[in-house]
């Protein structure tokens, strides 16, 4: 699968990335929070249609410019089926199941259950492209300190189903919180201080400090 075009927005007081996936003539956006009309502003430029909502997870900080986008595209919103999420406005919202994909303008995007950082936390993967939310960030990953965080969860997330994934897998995170805005996964084995944890109980030590 040829990779999709990603277009980012950066906005909002801590560093969020919210993006633009690009297919052909057709959009998804994933996790509007700040700033819709700038971020709206990529999908006319390009001369896009929106055909969906991706959210990474619950949190108010990717979530809270839902309404005002769906006001302007009517589209489904994708979740995870464990997020605690209560919409605000009615919408159609597509609670997804661990292993399942999403169709999109000829792609099958993975859903890739990466709990830990909140209950409802998922990673997408589009052949090597990854939308990493505030699962891992380049040179740190999400706190497990705040409710319904899961600092064991999130080792797993990280440790099991992220780490076999090819290195020259490119990560996209939730917020620009590193030296660089993405890096390889591989990379990221190599320098992310918190994927050079030599056990589980070394990793729990690291993110509860």
């Amino acid at each position: 699968m040829s990779d999709c075009v990603i277009h980012t927005h950066w906005a909002g007081p801590m560093g969020n990335m919210q993006y633009v996936i690009q297919s052909g003539a057709e959009a998804l956006i994933v996790d509007p929070a700040w700033d819709i009309p700038e971020l709206q502003a990529i999908v006319t430029q390009q001369g896009l249609t929106v055909v969906g909502i991706l959210l990474t997870h619950e949190h108010y900080d990717h979530v809270s410019g839902v309404p005002e986008c769906l006001a302007l595209n009517n589209v489904p919103v994708y979740i995870s089926e464990y997020a605690h999420y209560d919409p605000p406005v009615p919408m159609v919202l597509n609670q997804l199941a661990v292993g399942e994909t999403i169709p999109f303008s000829g792609h099958s995007i993975a859903v890739l259950h990466t709990p830990g950082h909140s209950p409802g936390g998922v990673c997408y993967r589009l052949g090597k492209q990854l939308i990493t939310g505030d699962t891992v960030f380049v040179d740190g990953c999400g706190r497990a300190d705040l409710p319904h965080s899961d600092v064991a969860q999130l080792y797993t997330a990280l440790f099991e189903t992220l780490w076999p994934l090819p290195d020259d897998t490119v990560i996209y995170p939730g917020h620009d919180y590193g030296p660089t805005p993405t890096d390889t996964w591989g990379n990221q084995k190599q320098t992310n201080r918190f994927l050079q944890s030599e056990t589980r109980e070394v990793f729990l030590r690291k993110r509860k400090g």
